[in-house]
């Protein structure tokens, strides 16, 4: 009953009531889950020229978010954007987190879009990341290369996680053609010492060899492979013997003799380090 009294209170005192009344009526809402009438009052607070403090917001998002009205906690981080709240980040990465846990990377590239130039909101290349991952998870590559081109074009700079969804993406759509041109780019920056932030480590090597493995590209193989031994990076060389036995076991060298010169030397020098001519 005392939710209807206090809405009743605060319509025939529209003009003069102060937050005393309106707050309870949102923690009300919020312990409801009637978040899309709690958006509406905030809306009707900020029109009265009133100020909820930062806290009232950042529960108002997190009931939103627990509910999964989204554009009720889009609606809300806008008002306090418009309010001049200086703390953001609290409801910021409540709604980041909370689409990512829902597989909604496509609010979560548009929310970002939305608050990336202002300068309460400290957006960081992970946060990229997170979408660019999701939307690999999803199968969704096209919507990830335009996340990153995106992100590359506000300057936020790829890194090796950026590179590992995608190259893990491609792989598992078995697109190996455009994890070459990722080694292209990444070969580049790499050899750009103090100009990059991607970390040449196990994890991105690995991703690159069994891609490499996999879609038959040998040459690219050792590529990588010279890479990581020019950087000391330990190879184990047992999981891609297993990817070439899956994928090529019937691929023979006197079959690529006839056909590519360069392939073939290639494959020799790929089977040779794998130990795989015994």
């Amino acid at each position: 009953m005392l939710l209807p009294l206090l809405l009743l209170c605060s319509s025939v005192c529209s003009r003069t009531v102060g937050l005393g009344v309106y707050v309870p009526i949102l923690k009300a809402y919020c312990k409801e889950h009637r978040t899309a009438q709690a958006t509406q009052l905030v809306m009707d607070i900020s029109n009265s020229r009133l100020q909820l403090d930062v806290s009232m917001y950042d529960d108002l998002i997190d009931a939103s978010m627990t509910s999964q009205d989204f554009q009720s906690a889009f609606s809300i981080f806008r008002d306090m954007r418009e309010a001049r709240i200086s703390d953001l980040m609290g409801s910021y990465l409540t709604i980041m987190t909370g689409l990512m846990e829902n597989h909604r990377p496509e609010l979560m590239a548009a929310f970002l879009d939305e608050v990336v130039e202002d300068p309460r909101v400290e957006v960081k290349t992970h946060d990229w990341n997170s979408i660019i991952h999701a939307f690999c998870k999803a199968g969704r590559l096209e919507d990830a290369k335009r996340t990153l081109r995106r992100m590359t074009f506000l300057q936020f700079e790829p890194n090796d996680q950026t590179y590992l969804s995608l190259i893990n993406g491609y792989v598992t759509a078995e697109k190996y053609f455009c994890v070459l041109m990722l080694w292209n780019e990444v070969k580049r920056k790499i050899s750009t010492e103090g100009k990059t932030g991607i970390k040449f480590d196990p994890n991105l090597v690995d991703a690159f060899l069994y891609a490499f493995v996999k879609g038959g590209f040998f040459d690219t193989v050792m590529q990588v492979v010279e890479k990581s031994q020019e950087m000391k990076i330990f190879v184990d060389k047992w999981k891609y013997k297993q990817a070439f036995m899956e994928t090529h076991k019937k691929l023979k060298v006197a079959k690529l003799r006839k056909r590519n010169f360069r392939k073939m030397e290639a494959l020799i020098a790929f089977k040779n380090w794998a130990g795989l001519n015994a």
